[in-house]
């Protein structure tokens, strides 16, 4: 009777064991759902969403893309606890030495709008590999708004070669460069070089690590871009 009421408590303890490990563990102190309106170029930090791991390591988690509506004008790229990828990859682990600590993770995005306005939908599926209990669906709605006072100029306004580039790349554009400034921005959405232009037309860009970049031109008048390959 002894030996019956000591497997039958165990039993009980590993069921309550068991029940609290299948128990959902992620929580969001900041909640699930980005809505994100804002008048800022370049967005990183603004559309990150926090959550926490609970009893597990960051690393027993895993993401997966169910939704990426992109405008087409902007160049969008996401990081998984800082693992910065040149892509909305579809699936992949959390990387624990990356994160904020061993059990706060975070998605977010680095954005370039080029200053068109338009809205970006993303949808992530965060879950457990263990436990498929514990999972949850992060929603990223991103909205931007140019200020108004400034002009578009589409990138047929600018002409950049050689492209693919090696050394050096050339301008070339009917617009007025006096008092504009030139930035060259990487695929993270990171300004790689900026300088204010004067009449100049050719640039050294031998030093950027191999890539996509973006080349902008922003003055009080107008804002262009184009897109060009270094190898």
């Amino acid at each position: 009777m002894k030996v019956n009421f000591i497997k039958t408590f165990f039993c009980f303890i590993l069921i309550i064991a068991a029940s609290k490990m299948l128990t959902a563990q992620l929580s969001f102190p900041n909640g699930n759902v980005l809505n994100l309106k804002t008048a800022e170029q370049y967005l990183y930090i603004e559309t990150q969403i926090l959550f926490n791991t609970g009893k597990f390591k960051a690393n027993d988690y895993s993401w997966d893309k169910k939704l990426d509506s992109i405008d087409s004008k902007w160049f969008v790229t996401a990081c998984f606890n800082g693992d910065c990828k040149n892509d909305l990859l579809q699936s992949g682990t959390f990387i624990k030495d990356f994160g904020l600590n061993d059990t706060t993770c975070f998605i977010a995005f680095h954005v370039e709008t080029h200053e068109y306005t338009g809205t970006s939908k993303i949808i992530y599926r965060v879950f457990n590999k263990n436990n498929p209990l514990d999972s949850a669906t992060l929603y990223f709605n991103i909205s931007y708004s140019k200020p108004s006072g400034m002009n578009d100029l589409m990138e047929n306004n600018l002409n950049i070669y050689p492209n693919p580039v090696t050394n050096k790349i050339n301008i070339e554009t009917m617009l007025d460069l006096q008092n504009a400034t030139l930035k060259i921005v990487n695929s993270l959405g990171e300004i790689v070089m900026k300088k204010q232009l004067i009449s100049d037309t050719e640039f050294d860009v031998s030093n950027l690590k191999n890539g996509v970049y973006f080349l902008n031109i922003v003055s009080n008048n107008y804002t262009v871009f184009h897109k060009f390959i270094k190898q």
